[in-house]
């Protein structure tokens, strides 16, 4: 004596229209979720912020990344690049020009989360 017709139909149906739906609905998340590439890295960074008292992480290396606060603006990045012997030279837009000796390197935000912004520099 095995379930009647019905109700194992039902089930498929289900079943089936349960993983269209988790299929799909990773279909079109997934370029929210990768907007920036593998997203480990940024999260580890993240998790690095939240913990830490540092308040610009690297996150990688190519291309080199860094992640900071939202809240404190610019001043992490600029903070670091002026360790490194770089000059803040201008903001424009979303591109932040440093310049030091004769080479000019500019790094653009993009806002990750509301609370994280990703800092990208351009190749040498």
């Amino acid at each position: 004596m095995g379930r009647p017709a019905g109700k194992e139909q039902r089930r498929k149906i289900i079943h089936f229209s349960l993983v269209t739906l988790l299929v799909l609905s990773y279909i079109f998340s997934f370029p929210l979720l990768f907007q920036e590439g593998n997203p480990i890295p940024l999260l580890r960074g993240i998790i690095r912020l939240s913990t830490n008292e540092e308040e610009i992480i690297k996150v990688s290396e190519e291309p080199l990344r860094y992640t900071s606060a939202t809240r404190q603006g610019n001043a992490p990045l600029i903070s670091l690049m002026e360790d490194e012997g770089w000059l803040f030279q201008e903001q424009l837009g979303a591109g932040h020009v440093f310049s030091r000796e004769n080479t000019v390197l500019i790094v653009t935000s993009t806002q990750y989360t509301r609370t994280y912004t990703i800092w990208k520099f351009s190749p040498d």
